[in-house]
């Protein structure tokens, strides 16, 4: 569902449990830096966060690079995040962050520090 747009964002202005639920973390992983919303992103990525207290939560990624961790989820903030390929390439993000709405930061043009959208690894 509309990949690059804010998932946290729609889902709670749209939250019913069957359709829209509430997530606290989600988020899409895209293929170019600054692709536009609703373009299709990269697909079966792996998302590792690392919590405050060094708990590991792993989302995969669907068909259109988007993901989302379990609302019931207790992630203690902040967070540090992996991306991983299905070829073990990483791209990591070492500076922890406190808010689980990807798409609040990595936006077409980037905002609060975030260069643009979420990318895949780079392939050596």
């Amino acid at each position: 569902m509309n990949p690059g747009r804010s998932c946290v964002q729609c889902h709670a202005e749209n939250e019913d449990e069957e359709h829209a639920p509430f997530y606290k973390f989600a988020g899409t992983v895209m293929t170019a830096l600054h692709e536009s919303d609703d373009c299709r992103g990269a697909p079966q990525m792996t998302i590792e966060l690392t919590d405050a207290n060094a708990t590991k939560w792993v989302i995969v990624g669907n068909s259109a690079g988007n993901f989302w961790l379990d609302p019931t989820a207790e992630v203690a903030l902040p967070y540090t995040a992996r991306i991983t390929d299905v070829h073990g390439n990483e791209r990591v993000k070492q500076v922890p962050v406190s808010d689980g709405d990807c798409a609040s930061c990595h936006t077409r043009e980037g905002a609060n520090g975030a260069p643009g959208r979420l990318l895949p690894p780079e392939v050596p």
